[in-house]
């Protein structure tokens, strides 16, 4: 499951790259704006679900709009056993707030138009 994740975390970085690129065109940045807002939401640090839909949401929002197909296809099969185990890990409020700092960094960072960042 390691690999698994080191292997993804290198595709997904490549989608944000590729995402920061195009984040300054009007659809993707007002996605990007509406992302903000959710992740922002205190409520999703206390409801596991909610978090994991989200999540979902996120992620595969970043990998299309890369605008990369082939990464996509790639990206897909390692998405649902990452979720799962990302699920059982973030039961707890602590664990959930952490992960939606790190999702507003990101999300930032997109926004900036510099996914280095």
């Amino acid at each position: 499951m390691a690999e698994l994740f080191e292997v993804r975390e290198q595709l997904e970085g490549l989608a944000a790259t590729l995402s920061a690129a195009r984040s300054g065109e009007t659809r993707h940045r007002d996605w990007l704006l509406e992302q903000r807002e959710r992740w922002s939401d205190k409520a999703l640090h206390n409801n596991a679900l909610r978090h994991m839909d989200e999540n979902v949401v996120l992620h595969r929002g970043i990998i299309e709009m890369s605008g990369n197909r082939r990464l996509a296809r790639m990206l897909e099969p390692l998405q649902i056993p990452g979720y799962r185990v990302q699920y059982l890990t973030l039961m707890d409020g602590a664990r959930q707030e952490r992960s939606s700092k790190d999702h507003l960094e990101i999300i930032a960072s997109i926004l900036s138009g510099d996914a280095a960042r």
